[in-house]
């Protein structure tokens, strides 16, 4: 009698346990179906972004940019040299971070196709932005002029264009991608022109006002301008020259470093980059550039070559 109870009670434990185990079972089979389901929910309110293999994403445009159009008519365009390069004269100063730097040559000479050296109408500058002419101003060497711009809105930079035969006036506003003139290669000695972007900072390296620069492009004369600052190390205007504070210095920066998306895109197209159009402080400090005076000696990697 005892082992047939003991018998029944032993097979009445392993059903229990059967019907417990099959319940943790179902419940934690619910439990991961609803999981399932409110990921899947989830998941399917998202869009997501295909990508194709090797496929680049665009460059997202440079916030408040100033450069948003090509100065340059680039199918008309050899070479231009790096910012930073050793080619041509010292045009050295403060950098844009309000470093000072010495014997280099921070701008950018432009080279054209050699079926156009020697012209005077041919070569075509346009307006970077929308702006107005601060000054326009003659060169020392004396092959065309100085044209300066200002923007009307964004950072306070002036852009240069150098050797230049104008089609705007002094004051003359203009809208981005305007014809601004071209670029007069009359001499045999001048084979080539160039752009600079600088800006005048007080001594705290704060940049000019706004007004302040209307102010000083008021008192510009065209018949006697300030100079350009193009040679010494910060250098400026005489006293008085140009309607310009004694206190103030002048920064200087690529184009390359303040350009949108767009405009860095068509250059790219070209095989110009910021990478290889843009020398560093510390890799042009590492390596100096040979001079005579302020005269650079070059280099035979001062340019870039387009692609034609």
């Amino acid at each position: 009698m005892n082992k047939k109870h003991n018998q029944i009670t032993n097979s009445g434990f392993t059903i229990i346990e059967g019907l417990i185990i099959l319940i943790v079972i179902t419940v934690v089979g619910a439990a991961g179906w609803m999981v399932y389901q409110r990921q899947h929910k989830t998941a399917s309110k998202q869009v997501a972004t295909p990508q194709t293999p090797g496929a680049t994403t665009k460059p997202v445009a440079k916030t408040n940019a100033l450069i948003t159009a090509l100065p340059l008519d680039l199918s008309q365009i050899e070479s231009i040299s790096a910012f930073r390069s050793c080619s041509g004269h010292d045009y050295s100063g403060l950098n844009a971070d309000n470093q000072p730097e010495t014997m280099r040559s921070m701008k950018h000479y432009i080279t054209p196709l050699n079926s156009l050296v020697g012209s005077v109408n041919a070569i075509k500058v346009y307006a970077p932005f929308d702006g107005q002419v601060m000054a326009i101003n003659p060169e020392q060497t004396p092959v065309g002029q100085q044209i300066w711009l200002t923007p009307a809105n964004g950072p306070v930079w002036i852009f240069v264009f150098f050797h230049i035969t104008p089609v705007v006036v002094k004051d003359q506003s203009f809208k981005a991608g305007d014809l601004i003139g071209y670029a007069n290669l009359s001499r045999t000695t001048v084979r080539v022109f160039d752009i600079a972007l600088n800006r005048f900072v007080d001594g705290n390296g704060t940049p000019m006002t706004r007004e302040q620069m209307k102010q000083m492009g008021a008192s510009y004369n065209q018949a006697s301008p300030p100079a350009p600052g193009s040679a010494s190390s910060g250098s400026r205007p005489s006293s008085g020259s140009g309607g310009m504070p004694q206190s103030m210095t002048q920064q200087r920066d690529s184009i390359f470093n303040n350009m949108n998306s767009d405009v860095l895109a068509k250059f790219a197209g070209k095989g110009i980059t910021p990478a290889n159009i843009v020398e560093t402080k510390a890799q042009r400090d590492a390596s100096p550039c040979a001079n005579s005076g302020e005269q650079l000696a070059g280099t035979a990697t001062d340019n870039v070559t387009l692609k034609q």
